[in-house]
């Protein structure tokens, strides 16, 4: 009897969650969807072997080499701000897709080490290039996060999974109160008419030329002779 396709989520379950799209896709369940119709199994840098290798035995398949044009496998790291160089701009914010940076307009932002998944996002849209990415304590990490036992890694898989998927529900649910706002806005908006534009602006210029004629012709005043 022939084994069942894995699901979307099970393979979903075996990638690092970093989002941090270095394997072509706009995500990991988008690359778990991706690997269920046939994607290789080897483009995940963050994962490296041992992902491979958890994929292969999901999969069925023999684990293969890391396709290096994807990235290297490199120990983890995070982001962190350069906090004198910071000019507020946020433009790293919507690119972290775990949430982990903390600030506002025209205000130094912050990363939350224990929240960063290091996916790198963040660096290039930086205009001051204030942001680098820096080696982490590997032993200091499951503190931070409350994490103890053997299963950190699959802890912080769920952790950054959670954050993603909240942070993308959140961002959906804006998107769609801003397209119902902007639809009730252009339902009570006069449709434009080009004609009706031009009767406007023939109307203005008649009314500048009266104001005009009229300070031309109008009497002086009268000098005060007190």
């Amino acid at each position: 009897m022939q084994k069942a396709a894995p699901s979307i989520e099970a393979i979903n379950k075996e990638l690092p969650q970093t989002q941090c799209q270095k394997c072509g896709f706009n995500g990991c369940k988008p690359y778990a969807e991706a690997i269920l119709n046939g994607e290789p199994i080897n483009q995940c840098p963050p994962g490296g072997d041992q992902v491979i290798k958890e994929l292969a035995n999901l999969m069925g398949q023999k684990p293969i080499p890391l396709n290096q044009a994807h990235g290297v496998f490199e120990t983890r790291k995070v982001a962190v701000v350069r906090e004198e160089e910071c000019i507020g701009c946020t433009k790293c914010l919507p690119a972290c897709p775990v949430d982990a940076i903390l600030g506002s307009a025209k205000r130094m932002h912050v990363v939350i080490t224990s929240e960063c998944s290091g996916c790198e996002l963040c660096v290039d849209p930086c205009p001051v290039d204030c942001i680098e990415m820096k080696l982490i304590n590997q032993e200091e990490q499951p503190n931070e996060l409350g994490i103890t036992g053997n299963n950190v890694d699959q802890n912080l898989r769920d952790h950054w999974a959670s954050r993603h998927n909240k942070k993308t529900t959140r961002t959906a649910r804006l998107a769609k109160s801003l397209f119902s706002q902007k639809s009730e806005h252009l339902k009570h908006t006069k449709k434009f008419s080009r004609e009706k534009a031009r009767a406007e602006i023939q109307k203005a210029i008649v009314r500048a030329r009266e104001r005009k004629e009229f300070l031309k012709f109008r009497a002086p005043r009268e000098p005060d002779e007190s």
